[in-house]
């Protein structure tokens, strides 16, 4: 990084000196007492010593040259030196020392392996990315192919300042620099599985207790998108629900309910995680792209995957930040990812991020704990000792000691380390299966996965592994069955899904189906008051007198509101119906409303509300905004816009004494203007479903495959150990 020199002094003599320190004094006092701070704009452009003056800077100096009567270049002078000052203190408390170590091929400015630049804890993300790509010969200009990561965290170019997210000055860090990963993230040619057709459903690990799903779109240019790019157009996809992702428990195979304010960032790093773990998992048959990342095809794999772990790691945040933590600490997924993370670390030998690393580790140890319990990993301890297959529940133990042991090593603790790498080499010795019994049972048609987490679950016996996967065929059909019903039903106003068992349970009463899910999904899932609100609405659609509706729409009343007095008049027939509707206030013809008479009035449902309207009119369900509704706040009744049209040409409720609009000019405004809002409100739904499909072409494109989950516990306990083995022996050796 460039320097910048302070200016020349010339030697002055004593009286001079003294002068100019008497006058610094008299200027800073005056420039106290008025409050003003040189180092700050209109005076100083940048916080940067050695920065020419900003505009008012002269102005200021001729002020104080005539209020203290001093000439004005001996003004200007001091007042200069004063700013320079400031400016130079201000700098060494905000200065961020970066050392930058460059991941992902391409040369240096000056062919280095390391970079080092200083910033500023003020400046942008976006401008420290700016002033790191200028030392990248390659990449200068391009900062949206530079990602900055430190401590497990990919800075963002937006709004937000270094110390704001995270990057603190160097008097904070007790002078040590700041050490960052720089990975280049410029388009490459992806691999041809990446375009693979998606209908083949193949995709690698996603995560080990919940994962987000997208479904299949039509093909797309396989082109390599920013990470941030994929993280827009995920978020994009569930700002107003799901979307085309769903989340699902991996045990029971059922959809998970999110709180509608973290929705957004626990799918978008559900979803990148699972991209992340793809990367790391192609690391041996090469098939990540980007560029040669020193240290081989290892190496270029965990810098390729880095940045989408990182980048959710960053989401995971933010989901807890909006008030799911307690969800985070139900699902492996956040515990799983610091794993990741610290093997992309130890894939990369990188020790600068060793810290980080351990705060990690003891994060993914809490999350274990919470898994396994003292006894159960006793019990296959011995097992393991006594050479039987173990249980692949100790699989995360079983990294979370190799990695603990290579950082132990790193810090020069080799007894502690000996006794990590040790124990992790006892149960990956204990995790492996017999070859003969893994051929017994691909011959049945399981995939390799399949069989080698069927074999670790039954403690090695081929039988009893051959019994479980024939069984295990019945058990994911009836998981699927249960999230099509999920799919089918849709969630509560309280964001859960509805519970099919109680959809059964009214329809077996002789309820229809759809009557029963409306009403299940109004009560919050509470059956009593479902089985309320289903009769009542049963009520409600009971066939009327024929003759006796006919003779009140003869009188002039609304077929609907003939029927409501009908159905209220019950055994009182015409003359109790004509009754109720000659005393209820007469209305406009046409004029829409509810049943009762009650005004509509626009509505849209606020985006951090869970549930979505029903038009009480044609029942369509899954009206969720930027859609506006006609709504009736009392009678909890909706109409959707297409309805709302069909009631007629006046924009509302009213009464027959209510004066009629002036004239027919004025009516045909009013018509007008609706027609107008109800356009653009079609062009808008078209706007966002236009912006939906361009969204899921991104992550079709470029998570589809990892997406497309099949088993995914089969894939976490049936994953083979070869690379971690290696990696064992490696610093086992050197110990």
């Amino acid at each position: 990084s460039s320097r910048l020199e302070g200016r020349r002094e010339v030697p002055r003599a004593s009286s001079e000196v003294a002068m100019a320190t008497s006058l610094a004094d008299v200027l800073r006092e005056e420039l106290r007492k008025e409050g003003v701070k040189l180092w700050l704009p209109p005076f100083s452009p940048s916080v940067a010593p050695g920065v020419a003056a900003g505009n008012e800077f002269p102005a200021l100096a001729e002020k104080y040259a005539k209020r203290l009567a001093k000439d004005l270049g001996q003004v200007t002078g001091a007042l200069e030196d004063l700013r320079q000052h400031a400016l130079l203190k201000l700098r060494e408390k905000t200065r961020v020392t970066v050392l930058g170590k460059v991941l992902g091929g391409g040369p240096l400015a000056a062919g280095r392996q390391e970079l080092r630049v200083e910033l500023c804890s003020g400046m942008t993300g976006g401008e420290a990315l700016t002033t790191l790509s200028a030392h990248l010969s390659d990449l200068a200009g391009a900062t949206q192919q530079l990602r900055a990561i430190a401590s497990g965290r990919v800075l963002a170019a937006g709004a937000e300042t270094l110390e704001q997210q995270g990057w603190l000055s160097d008097l904070s860090r007790q002078g040590q620099p700041l050490r960052v990963l720089l990975v280049r993230s410029g388009p490459a040619k992806s691999t041809s599985s990446e375009a693979a057709d998606p209908a083949s459903g193949a995709a690698p690990a996603s995560s080990s207790a919940a994962s987000a799903q997208a479904a299949p779109t039509a093909a797309a240019p396989a082109l390599v998108c920013p990470v941030a790019r994929i993280r827009e157009a995920a978020e994009h996809l569930t700002a107003q629900g799901f979307g085309d992702f769903e989340l699902s428990d991996a045990a029971t195979g059922k959809l998970v309910p999110v709180p509608p304010a973290a929705r957004q960032a626990l799918i978008t790093a559900i979803a990148l995680h699972a991209r992340g773990r793809e990367l790391l998992s192609e690391r041996a048959c090469g098939g990540v792209g980007g560029g040669g990342a020193e240290g081989g095809g290892e190496a270029a794999a965990a810098t390729a995957a880095l940045e989408f772990l990182a980048e959710a790691d960053r989401c995971f945040e933010r989901c807890e930040a909006a008030g799911a933590g307690a969800l985070l600490g139900q699902i492996d997924n956040f515990g799983q990812l610091q794993l990741d993370i610290c093997w992309a670390y130890a894939l990369l030998g990188d020790t600068d991020h060793l810290p980080d690393a351990e705060k990690r580790l003891q994060v993914a140890e809490r999350m274990i704990n919470r898994q396994v319990t003292p006894f159960f990993m006793s019990v296959a301890e011995g097992k393991a000792k006594q050479g039987s297959t173990v249980d692949p529940q100790v699989l995360p133990s079983v990294k979370l000691w190799l990695l603990r042991g290579i950082a132990r090593r790193c810090h020069g603790d080799a007894a502690g380390a000996r006794a990590d790498l040790q124990k992790a080499d006892l149960f990956i010795r204990a995790l492996q299966v017999d070859v003969t019994a893994l051929e017994g049972l691909l011959v049945l048609g399981a995939s390799r996965v399949q069989a080698v987490a069927a074999l670790r679950r039954c403690g090695g016996d081929v039988e009893q592994a051959a019994a479980a996967l024939l069984a295990a065929a019945p058990r994911r059909e009836l998981a699927r069955k249960e999230r099509t019903a999920q799919r089918k039903f849709g969630t509560t106003l309280d964001g859960s899904y509805v519970d099919s068992a109680l959809v059964s349970q009214l329809t077996g009463m002789g309820f229809d189906e759809k009557a029963a899910v409306k009403a299940l999904k109004r009560s919050n899932n509470d059956v009593g008051v479902a089985l309320d609100l289903v009769q009542k609405s049963a009520d409600s659609n009971a066939p009327v007198d024929e003759l006796a509706l006919c003779s009140l729409i003869s009188l002039g009343f609304d077929q609907g509101r003939a029927e409501r007095a009908l159905r209220e008049a019950g055994a009182g027939g015409f003359e109790q119906a004509h009754a109720k509707l000659t005393a209820e206030p007469a209305l406009v013809e046409g004029a829409r409303m509810c049943n009762k008479g009650h005004e509509l009035v626009a509505y849209k449902r606020p985006g951090d509300k869970s549930g979505s309207n029903i038009c009480d009119d044609c029942g369509r369900e899954d009206i969720l905004p930027p859609e506006e509704i006609r709504r009736c706040a009392v009678c909890d009744f909706d109409l959707c816009l297409q309805c709302y049209e069909r009631r007629g040409t006046g924009s509302s409720k009213r009464p027959a004494d209510q004066p009629a609009p002036e004239d027919s000019k004025t009516r045909r405004k009013i018509d007008k203007d609706a027609d107008a809002a109800a356009a653009a409100a079609r062009e808008a739904a078209e706007a966002q479903e236009h912006a939906r499909e361009e969204a899921r072409e991104v992550v079709w494109r470029e998570l589809g495959r990892c997406l497309r989950r099949g088993d995914i516990e089969d894939e976490v306990a049936g994953v083979e150990l070869h690379e971690e083995d290696a990696l064992l022996q490696q610093h086992l050796s050197s110990l």
